[in-house]
C-alpha cells in the first residue's frame, strides 16, 4: 500500500493518507475493545445513613508512642511501646445495634497487619526503618488488620467506648534504624 501512496498525485496522496489513518483508527478501535472485556462482575452496595453516632473529642489525638531503643525490638515480630487509645461513640441513634471501625492507612508491603512509618523527615531528623506500627483491640490484643473491620461494638445505650493498642513492631532481619516512627491512619465507624 505504500507503494501506492506515492504513486498517486499529491491530491489523491492526500487521500489514500485519511483512508490509511480511518483505517488504522478503526483498527486500533477494533483491538482496543478487547482491553474492556470482563470475567466477572462486582455489585457494590450500601446504605448512606441520615445520622450516625458521634465521635468523642478525644478520638483522633495523637498516640504517643514514646522513645524506645532499638534494643526493645531484638527480633523480628518483637513489639514495644505499647499504648493505650480509644475511640468514643456518643449519641448513636436507637435503631444501631453495633458499630464497627475499620482503618486504613499506607500498610507494610503485603502486609495489612501493620501501618508503614512516614518517610518524612522532622525536623532534620530522617525517619526510622525496619519498624511499623501495628493496632489491636480488645484485652485479647488481636490484630487489627488495615482496611478490615474490628470486632462488634454494643451501642444500643446510645454510646460505646472503643479501646485500642498501638505498638510498634519489627518487621525483618535487617537492623532497625533509629529516627523519626511516626504513621497516620484514618478511621471510618460502621454500623449495623
Amino acid at each position: 500500500m505504500p507503494i501506492a501512496l506515492y504513486a498517486h498525485s499529491q491530491k489523491g496522496n492526500l487521500l489514500m493518507k485519511k483512508s490509511f489513518i480511518a483505517a488504522s483508527a478503526l483498527a486500533l478501535a477494533t483491538f482496543t475493545c478487547g482491553a474492556f472485556a470482563s470475567d466477572g462482575k462486582i455489585d457494590f452496595t450500601g446504605v448512606i445513613v441520615d445520622q450516625g453516632c458521634d465521635v468523642t473529642a478525644n478520638s483522633g489525638q495523637p498516640v504517643n508512642l514514646g522513645q524506645v531503643a532499638k534494643s526493645a525490638l531484638p527480633i523480628v515480630r518483637s513489639t514495644a511501646a505499647a499504648t493505650k487509645f480509644t475511640i468514643g461513640l456518643t449519641n448513636c441513634p436507637d435503631n444501631y445495634k453495633v458499630a464497627q471501625i475499620s482503618f486504613d492507612g499506607t500498610q507494610i508491603d503485603n502486609d495489612n497487619s501493620v501501618l508503614a512509618l512516614s518517610t518524612e523527615a522532622v525536623s532534620g531528623v530522617e525517619a526510622a526503618s525496619g519498624v511499623g506500627i501495628q493496632i489491636t483491640e480488645g484485652a485479647e490484643q488481636n490484630v487489627v488488620k488495615l482496611y478490615e473491620r474490628t470486632a462488634e461494638y454494643d451501642v444500643t445505650s446510645g454510646s460505646a467506648t472503643l479501646d485500642f493498642t498501638a505498638r510498634y513492631i519489627r518487621l525483618s532481619d535487617t537492623e532497625v534504624k533509629p529516627g523519626i516512627a511516626n504513621a497516620v491512619a484514618n478511621f471510618s465507624v460502621h454500623y449495623n
